[in-house]
């Protein structure tokens, strides 16, 4: 089984998502999302933002070896959150992820 497949897995079952929810909100079929998290079919590169960004997390962080130890946002659980919601709640944790990084950067160059 493949990192990211874990990963997916974890990450899903962390926010008490469905194959069904993910798959929805990422525009993919739910038996394409089950071979990527088995790791029977590669997940292709097109899809790491569309994941990354549900989940809020870096791509980086879809290659890690130990999920468990992944650092996760688990304030918002997305059941029954329709599929608009979640798309909105990505698109709030992208905003919220790219502020902290270049307030990091300016921080840094002080």
């Amino acid at each position: 089984m493949s990192a990211i497949g874990n990963n997916l897995r974890f990450l899903r079952q962390n926010q008490g998502l469905t194959q069904d929810q993910v798959a929805s909100a990422t525009g993919i079929s739910r038996e394409s999302l089950s071979y990527y998290e088995n790791g029977s079919r590669p997940v292709p590169v097109k899809y790491l933002d569309l994941f990354a960004d549900l989940f809020n997390i870096d791509i980086e962080q879809l290659l890690d070896e130990n999920p468990e130890e992944m650092k996760v946002f688990t304030s918002f659980r997305s059941i029954n959150s329709t599929d608009e919601d979640m798309v909105q709640v990505a698109g709030f944790r992208r905003i919220v992820r790219n502020y902290l990084k270049i307030k990091a950067l300016a921080d840094d160059q002080k």
